[in-house]
């Protein structure tokens, strides 16, 4: 089995993955009062009791962000602390590792990804075939200033769509859980990895 934890979606997951499908999901947090700090764990332990999850696991994947850098730090420490203490290879996985997965699929189109994070941060990541990937946290009015957004041909988006945007972009509602899914044989787990937030 695969524990995976995405921390970047609005609201923390937890989903486990068993023969390539995703058997079981569920939001650690469930009211917005709730902390990430507070619940992760008593979520993990509900979740470990009625599995037998720990005994069971082969690996862990955990979002890396661009995101609430609270939340990152918080999700990513629970789940290096669970590699450590039993031995369990690990994965980290950026918006930018994300996005190259989905890009292979139409690889002449410029792709971004729009991802809305808990404590409703957001995020424009995108990679030109001739630029670096980047990432820009969007405030009240920068939309404005976003020049290289009108080269996206395609924009992934997490939770809701962009708006004020140039309406020739494709925009495509985007599942990190389901793609993480779709594409396990191409991600590389490590015994002895550290990862930080973005």
């Amino acid at each position: 089995m695969i524990l995976l934890l995405d921390i970047v979606s609005p609201i923390p997951e937890f989903s486990v993955i068993d023969d390539n499908k995703i058997i079981f999901s569920e939001n650690i947090l469930k009211t917005k009062e709730d902390k990430l700090s507070d619940k992760i764990i008593p979520s993990y332990q509900k979740l470990d009791k009625s599995m037998d999850l720990t005994n069971k696991l082969k690996s862990l994947i955990v979002t890396t962000g661009p995101g609430s850098y609270t939340a990152l730090r918080v999700g990513i420490s629970f789940i290096l602390g669970l590699s450590f203490s039993k031995k369990i290879k690990i994965a980290g996985l950026s918006i930018q590792d994300l996005l190259n997965l989905k890009k292979k699929e139409n690889q002449k189109l410029n792709h971004g990804m729009y991802v809305l994070s808990s404590n409703q941060q957001n995020f424009i990541c995108y990679k030109f075939s001739d630029t670096n990937f980047k990432y820009i946290k969007l405030e009240k009015e920068n939309l404005n200033t976003l020049d290289d957004l009108n080269q996206i041909d395609i924009l992934y988006y997490n939770s809701l769509p962009l708006k004020k945007i140039n309406k020739d972009i494709r925009q495509v509602k985007y599942s990190i859980k389901n793609n993480i899914n779709e594409n396990l044989l191409k991600i590389n787990f490590s015994k002895s990895k550290i990862i930080k937030p973005i």
